[in-house]
């Protein structure tokens, strides 16, 4: 029994680990590429102790996918540090998990992989979803947040298919190599905001941030692997949009902060389509 559940109670722990991120970064009120910077620190160094650096490869680097998903993954963790300070953390992470749209274009574009029927009506229901976000009242500070958010759901989508192409090479530690060199560029791009905010950070920061940094973004990331050995790609997904439902509770408990009611409609509508597609999906696979 042990066998067949600690794969998805792995990918749920990853998920529900990765859902504290928006109320911890609402907690810390520091500059957004100051937070994204050093969370990326702690993480690294967690991952790095843990035995990470067996994966680092320089040749695994220089492959152009290795290294466009290491970007991708950078750029991925400052716009949603930057949309979950800028909007609630309900727009955050329901524009991030806009992703599929993403997926579909640019596996069209660079893999010459066509859509299907249901991939457009996914996609249909995804932008039905997004277009709800907008019918809210926003500042121009929240509609600079929504569209990084949106911005990291392609970023997101691009570190996908980065990882999906090397998948289908064969490469055995490239996504480890990316992750940790994601980080690494995180780390780089955001030092001068991280250098610029240090007489501004207090022991209550410096907690928040290393918690984010470790159990957060370290500790997940080793678990979601552990579960894939264990779950289908598919299983792994579905299991992980615990992430975007949790995600808003926890900073409703924590702060108070509450989604409009469009965008509670429009995450519903994106919630909602992912779901049931995975799930099809799923029961079709084990059917044949």
């Amino acid at each position: 029994m042990k066998q067949d559940i600690r794969g998805p109670l792995s990918i749920l722990a990853a998920a529900a680990l990765w859902s504290t991120g928006g109320l911890g970064i609402k907690r810390v009120h520091l500059f957004p590429l100051t937070t994204a910077g050093w969370r990326s620190v702690f993480a690294l160094a967690a991952l790095l102790a843990v035995g990470g650096w067996r994966e680092l490869s320089l040749t695994a680097l220089k492959r152009r996918a290795v290294l466009g998903t290491a970007c991708s993954y950078a750029l991925t963790l400052i716009l949603f540090v930057s949309a979950t300070r800028l909007t609630t953390a309900a727009n955050a992470i329901l524009l991030q998990y806009t992703s599929p749209l993403w997926v579909i274009a640019l596996s069209h574009i660079f893999r010459q992989e066509r859509p299907s029927r249901r991939d457009i009506a996914v996609a249909g229901g995804c932008l039905v979803g997004l277009a709800l976000f907008f019918l809210d009242k926003i500042s121009p500070e929240g509609f600079r947040g929504m569209i990084a958010a949106i911005a990291s759901g392609l970023t997101m989508a691009c570190l996908i298919v980065g990882l999906r192409h090397e998948g289908l090479r064969g490469a055995q530690s490239s996504s480890t190599a990316a992750v940790l060199a994601g980080n690494a560029l995180c780390i780089l791009a955001c030092s001068p905001w991280m250098v610029s905010g240090l007489p501004s950070m207090t022991g209550a920061n410096w907690a928040v941030i290393a918690t984010l940094g470790i159990f957060q973004l370290g500790l997940p990331y080793l678990l979601f692997s552990k579960g894939l050995r264990h779950v289908t790609a598919l299983q792994a997904t579905l299991l992980g949009l615990v992430e975007p439902l949790l995600n808003p509770l926890w900073v409703w408990l924590g702060t108070g902060e509450t989604p409009g009611c469009w965008a509670i409609a429009g995450g519903a509508t994106i919630i909602s389509c992912l779901a049931a597609d995975l799930s099809t999906r799923t029961g079709h696979r084990q059917r044949t």
